[in-house]
């Protein structure tokens, strides 16, 4: 004797599991980036403080949605950061900037 329907089942919980997972990939896509960015800056910046990294990243969060090429950090972002960090943020930005622009899909024209 076996069981019966089995395939059935585990079939629906399989698709289950497959839709929980992207609906929590799609509905966390910004706080994930978030967290690899503060992770990639504080590894490479330990002095930075966390405030003026989540002060960066909303600027670069915006870059990197709304704008093709990237950009430069403004003055008033670059201030908050130790001369010697701000004098290095953009050289060290653009490639996690130019690597988050390749994985995700281009936005239409509005």
């Amino acid at each position: 004797m076996g069981l019966k329907n089995y395939g059935q089942s585990l079939s629906a919980a399989c698709e289950t599991v497959a839709t929980t997972y992207n609906n929590y990939y799609t509905e966390n896509f910004e706080n994930i980036i978030c967290i690899y960015f503060i992770y990639a800056l504080r590894t490479q910046y330990s002095n930075a403080k966390v405030g003026c990294i989540k002060n960066l990243y909303n600027h670069v969060y915006y870059q990197v949605i709304t704008h093709p090429q990237p950009s430069s950090i403004p003055v008033d972002i670059l201030a908050l950061f130790d001369p010697d960090v701000g004098n290095n943020l953009t050289s060290f930005l653009n490639p996690l900037i130019l690597e988050v622009k390749n994985r995700i899909s281009t936005l239409p024209d509005v």
